[in-house]
């Protein structure tokens, strides 16, 4: 596939002699972190920065739940997507990793009518893995009253039952919904379930995801290599590759 080989192709400096270290990110966010090749946005920056620092990282992949419980038993150095609720004693990023814009997905021809959270009670709902901690406190209580609510770890699935019928909304980031739209309409032309016109209700702030690290002295050095980064222009070149990319893959 071509937006797979071009992922491939971004170029990688020297790992040589580095320390490494165990980075826990979701097996499920792409473009963002594409585990097949250990590529996406994220990813890259997160490497990148700790490699400017003398670090290499391995990366770990799961549900956001096991890598969660993971880096609290000290068993992962590094954690993509946490918060202080979930990891307490963690030591955060000056600047966020991860910026997710969740949205509530539906299909046009149900002319589902979102105003706020709160009517997702009504609703069949498919979310991310380990939304009810992850996103602000009025989703969880709302969809206990929902008639079916389903956590994927799998989003392609997520998707995919969307289009099927088997949910009624998805909570999803937008470029993550359009990153395994695209693929599902690609892997199945025929398909024309997955051509369905889909619209989306903007229900969530956008979701910030500081990366976790269990001392000062890690969390030190990726804010630095970060700010090596953006000094060096090396941030936005990453950036601007990614949305080249994305660009000519992504269906709207």
């Amino acid at each position: 596939m071509r937006l797979l080989a071009a992922f491939l192709s971004i170029c990688c400096l020297s790992t040589a002699d580095a320390t490494e270290l165990t980075l826990g990110c979701g097996n499920s966010l792409p473009p963002y972190v594409i585990e097949h090749n250990d590529r996406g946005i994220a990813l890259e920056l997160m490497q990148r920065a700790m490699r400017r620092q003398g670090y290499r990282i391995e990366v770990l992949y799961g549900s956001n739940s096991d890598l969660a419980a993971r880096f609290n038993r000290n068993e992962l150095d590094i954690l993509c997507i946490s918060n202080r609720e979930i990891s307490p004693d963690a030591y955060f990023s000056a600047e966020p990793l991860l910026v997710f814009r969740n949205f509530g997905v539906s299909l046009a021809n149900r002319r589902i009518r979102l105003a706020d959270v709160s009517a997702l009670a009504d609703y069949r709902v498919g979310a991310f893995n380990f939304a009810q901690h992850l996103l602000p406190p009025p989703f969880s209580a709302t969809v206990e009253q929902s008639p079916l609510y389903t956590e994927y770890t799998d989003q392609r699935s997520q998707v995919q039952d969307l289009f099927n019928g088997k949910v009624d909304v998805i909570v999803i980031d937008r470029m993550i919904f359009r990153y395994f739209m695209s693929r599902l309409r690609r892997t199945v032309p025929d398909d024309q379930a997955l051509k369905a016109r889909v619209e989306y209700h903007a229900l969530f702030p956008d979701t910030r995801y500081f990366v976790a690290f269990h001392s000062a002295e890690l969390r030190n050095a990726f804010d630095e290599g970060m700010k090596q980064l953006r000094r060096s222009g090396e941030h936005q070149q990453i950036i601007a590759a990614y949305d080249r990319i994305l660009s000519e893959y992504l269906f709207q």
